[in-house]
């Protein structure tokens, strides 16, 4: 199931990469362009999914695998696929910046439940920076939803 689970996003990864390059790189001001951010996150997912890919292959082979039900990876994708599904609907509504937190800090919650201190630094240092990158650094601009104030 996991081998599944990575192939289906290897594939979307691709599918993602793909559609970006039909958008420009840059813009006529020399800005970064629409196409910049799908080509990075589609090749870094590209890069990341083939490594996943090759070390479930290598943990088959060296028989390490602990046998997990079927059950709990499939809870853990619909958990996933439901938590992204929220995050892009509450993306406009409440903004990025907000959005992007209650986003990774359920992800990490669902992953790694232990260190929850942890979880909630990173989910809040992580879109602060992302914000700063695009809104102050690229002057992007996200959905401010509402922290329109910001």
């Amino acid at each position: 199931m996991k081998i599944l689970f990575s192939v289906i996003l290897l594939i979307f990864s691709v599918l993602f990469f793909y559609q970006g390059l039909n958008y420009p790189y840059f813009t006529t001001g020399e800005q970064v362009g629409p196409g910049f951010f799908p080509r990075w996150i589609g090749g870094l997912l590209i890069l990341v999914t083939i490594y996943n890919l090759y070390r479930d292959f290598k943990e088959i082979q060296a028989k390490e695998v602990e046998q997990e039900s079927e059950q709990t990876y499939g809870r853990t994708m619909v958990g996933v696929i439901l938590l992204t599904a929220l995050f892009v609907m509450l993306l406009r509504p409440m903004g990025a910046l907000l959005a992007m937190m209650i986003y990774i800090f359920s992800i990490l919650l669902m992953f790694n439940r232990q260190r929850v201190a942890f979880n909630l630094v990173f989910s809040l240092a992580v879109p602060i920076g992302i914000y700063f990158v695009l809104n102050v650094w690229l002057n992007g601009g996200l959905p401010k939803g509402i922290l329109s104030f910001l």
